[in-house]
Parts: C-alpha cells; sequence; structure tokens
C-alpha cells in the first residue's frame, strides 16, 4: 500500500494519542492482563508457564509474557510498556488502509477510514497497554489475508490470535466461518480437494496451539476458563430467562454506546431502503460478504456473553463495531450520490467522536476503559494520594473502588506506594469514590454524599473524585 498523505493523518492522530499517554499508568483490566501476570514473570524469571492461581485468568498469558521480555532488555516502566503497542497501532491502521482501498473506490478511501479509526473504543483503548490492541491488529491482517487468499499470512494471523487469549480464539473461529462462506460461494474459483485444503490449511497451527495450550492448562489447574474460588467467577455465572433477555438489551447498549448509534440509525435506514428500493448493494460482493461478517461478528463474539451474567464489556465487541462500519460504508457509497454520502460519513465521524464525551449518571455502570473520557482520572488520582499523603492517612484505612484499589506496585510498576482495600462502608474511616468505580451502588453512593464528610472534592472533564471521612 502506497503511504498517501490523508493516511499520514492518522498516523499522526495516532502517534498524539501515544505521546499524550505513553507514561499513563495501567488502567482497568489491562491491570490485571498486563502488569500482574507481566510482573510475576518478570519477578519469577519465567520459572513457570502457567500463572498462580489467583491471578489466573484462563487465557493464554501472551501479552503478560511479551511485558517481561521486554521489561528484561529495555527496564521496566511504562513508557517501556507502552512503546510495545506502538507497533500494533502502526498495524491497524496500516491494514485497515489496505481493507478500505481493496472495497472501497479511491475517493472514500480518507472518509471510511476516518470512521474506522475514530471509533471511540478503538481510540482509548489504544491508549492503554491493551491486548484488544494487539487483537484487532491481527484480527484485521486474517481479514486482508482472507480476501486476498494470502494463505501464509492468514495462517501467522491465526497463530497470533489463538496465543493471545480466548476472544483471540473466538476471532479465528469468526474468520473460519467467513473462510467457510467464502468457499460455499465461490469465492476459491474452484470447489475440489485440493480448494478445500488450500481455504482450511491455515487454521491448522493456530488450531494446534490453542488446544494445546487449552489441554496444558486444563492438566495443570483442573479448569479452563474459570474456577469456583476465582475472583472471576460471579460474572460467569448464568444469568436466568429473565437475565438473558436482559444481558441482550446489553448486548444492544454496547453495540450503539459511545456514538455508535447514530451508524445503526444510518444502517437501519439503508437496509430500509434496500428492502424497498433497491437490492442490488446485498446481492453480490462485497456487500454479502460485509453483511455476512456483520451478523457472524455480533453472533460468535457477542450472543455467546448474554449466556452469561457479567461479561458483555464493550471492548469484548471491537471487530464487531468495526465490521457494522464495514457495511454501513459499504452501502452508502453505493445508495448515494459522493457528496451526500461523504456527507453522511462526516455526520458519522463526528457522532462516533462525541462519543467520547458520553458520561452516564453516577450508579449506572459504564465502560471507562472504552471512552478517552477516562483520561483525567490520573491526574485526579494523584491529587488524592497528594492530599492523604500530606494529611498522613494510612492506605490501611482507606477503601477504595476498581480499578484504584490495585496496587501502586502493578498500577504504576513502582515499588513503593499505597495497595488500598476494597471500601467497606461499614468498616473504613476513608472512602476514595469516583464517578470511574462502577463497583459502588447508587444507595452507596447516596449514602457517602448524606453521611460522610466530603474532605476533598476535585473535578476534572467528565472524571468526578472525591475523599469522603467518617463523620
Amino acid at each position: 500500500m502506497t503511504l498517501r498523505w490523508p493516511s499520514v493523518i492518522f498516523y499522526c492522530v495516532y502517534l498524539l494519542l501515544f505521546l499524550f499517554t505513553c507514561t499513563r499508568p495501567f488502567f482497568w483490566d489491562t491491570i490485571q492482563l498486563g502488569a500482574v501476570h507481566a510482573t510475576w514473570y518478570y519477578e519469577n524469571h519465567f520459572s513457570s508457564f502457567i500463572l498462580p492461581q489467583w491471578m489466573d485468568s484462563g487465557h493464554p498469558p501472551l501479552l503478560g509474557m511479551l511485558l517481561a521480555l521486554t521489561w528484561t532488555a529495555f527496564g521496566k516502566s511504562l513508557l517501556v510498556s507502552h512503546a510495545i503497542m506502538f507497533p500494533f497501532l502502526v498495524m491497524i491502521i496500516y491494514q485497515t488502509g489496505r481493507l478500505t482501498e481493496k472495497l472501497f473506490p479511491a475517493s472514500y478511501l480518507f472518509a471510511a477510514n476516518a470512521l474506522l479509526l475514530f471509533e471511540a473504543t478503538l481510540m482509548a483503548q489504544s491508549t492503554l497497554i491493551s491486548p484488544d490492541v494487539i487483537l484487532m491488529a491481527f484480527f484485521l491482517y486474517a481479514l486482508n489475508a482472507t480476501i486476498s487468499m494470502k494463505r501464509w499470512h492468514l495462517a501467522i494471523a491465526l497463530l497470533v490470535l489463538s496465543m493471545l487469549s480466548m476472544r483471540g480464539m473466538m476471532c479465528c473461529a469468526l474468520i473460519f466461518v467467513l473462510n467457510v462462506y467464502q468457499y460455499l460461494n465461490g469465492y476459491a474459483k474452484k470447489q475440489n480437494a485440493k480448494a478445500i485444503v488450500t481455504t482450511f490449511l491455515p487454521f491448522i497451527p493456530g488450531a494446534i496451539v490453542a488446544l494445546s495450550f487449552l489441554v496444558y492448562h486444563y492438566e495443570q489447574t483442573g479448569w479452563l476458563g474459570y474456577h469456583p474460588e476465582s475472583p472471576w467467577a460471579d460474572a460467569f455465572k448464568r444469568p436466568g430467562m429473565r437475565g438473558f433477555f436482559f444481558n441482550l438489551f446489553v448486548l444492544g447498549w454496547r453495540l450503539g454506546d459511545f456514538g455508535r448509534i447514530f451508524v445503526w440509525i444510518v444502517l437501519a435506514f439503508c437496509l430500509a431502503w434496500i428492502v424497498r428500493k433497491k437490492p442490488g448493494p446485498l446481492q453480490s460482493y462485497p456487500g454479502n460478504w460485509l453483511l455476512f461478517l456483520a451478523i457472524a461478528s455480533i453472533g460468535i463474539l457477542g450472543l455467546p456473553l448474554t449466556f452469561y451474567k457479567n461479561l458483555l464489556a464493550h471492548r469484548y465487541l471491537l471487530p464487531a463495531y468495526f465490521s457494522v462500519n464495514l457495511l454501513t460504508l459499504h452501502l452508502l457509497i453505493k445508495l448515494f450520490r459522493r457528496a451526500r454520502a461523504k456527507l453522511v460519513i462526516l455526520c458519522l465521524v463526528i457522532g462516533e467522536l462525541t462519543g467520547n464525551f458520553w458520561v452516564y449518571p453516577k450508579g449506572i455502570a459504564m465502560g471507562w476503559d472504552s471512552t478517552l473520557a477516562y483520561l483525567p482520572y490520573f491526574s485526579l488520582r494523584q491529587e488524592c494520594l497528594d492530599w492523604l499523603n500530606e494529611h498522613h492517612v494510612s492506605d490501611k484505612i482507606v477503601g477504595t473502588g476498581f480499578p484504584n484499589e490495585s496496587c501502586f506496585k502493578y498500577t504504576n510498576l513502582g515499588e513503593d506506594g499505597p495497595c488500598f482495600s476494597s471500601y467497606n462502608l461499614q468498616a473504613d474511616q476513608y472512602i476514595i469514590y469516583s464517578n470511574v468505580f462502577n463497583d459502588f451502588s447508587k444507595s452507596q453512593i447516596d449514602t457517602l454524599y448524606k453521611n460522610w464528610q466530603p474532605e476533598l472534592n476535585i473535578h476534572r472533564g467528565a472524571v468526578d473524585m472525591v475523599i469522603f471521612k467518617r463523620k
């Protein structure tokens, strides 16, 4: 792919995001999946592939091992940790550019890339040391290899996805289903034994690696995914029929959250127009392929999560967001004249960017790792730590919520620093509360504001943080 000037804009935007956040502490789930795992490997010199049970989340520990190896080579720091992610950000932009060149006319490439790359959750994850950045990079690599019929490239992409996480394995399943669809619809040109082998051979290395990990992990631990004493066991409980339908609602909410609702409105309008007047855009390639990709991505990555109590995180659906945007772009380009289509795409880009300013009222859980609205959190957190130090308040009598309860050793990679406990309104003398903490219920928040004394109340951007003292 030749580097055109519009592509440079996207590289510059993501470079600025990286430079602005490259010394930020670990945040949200990246504390566990990145810092905690990596610190154990680093401190124990990779003495065991299987992590201790209290920190083992059941995923292949690729990110943790990658971080630990890099710390061993270049030193343990936040900057080094963020720097590991930058090549994958470049890969996301590059693979997105290649994909849009294959699917859309040249005159739409800048608009198409803007809609795909300025999606709020992707931008937010790009500022974190996140396995989902790696997942998106190799998911897009696999899509490009599938379209181009480059089987060795596909094998490499699937191999990395299978080593990354359980959701990486689910993405392999999605790509497999997509390749089956392509084969059955004649994209392989020939449908014989050789074509079958050529089409599905790239999946064998990834399948062997994934199966080997699962078997080895089960032999060593006796469980897969989670175990009854796991810190995450509650999230894997069955929700019951009522909970299942509630989860379907939450899935729809996640798909439309943070500005994505505007894409769905336009997509629904385009589909309604096709049903009434113009069936063509979905009857041939790439329309039928993109429609299948969008439906399959939601079905394979989203629907299984509704059978569990609390697994519907925004970041889990990143490939689905991307796939739905691809389908919407195709329909806009096919159904509207160029000027009107570009105007609608511009409005959608603006709508997606507004997602970084969407903040829900206190008491409503929000995916703070999926919007750039979280960025002021770190400076407010530091002000709270400074206040506690100035007033000689021990972290032993301070309670707080996730992710602030994680030790400084993991969030900031510092050996000296506080390690707060999960809050207990009956026992703690001080409580650090923020609207970023989803584990405070509405009634507990009301109790704090009514019955506790606010000692420090600070606000920046969309983030609030308060130190409460027991009266």
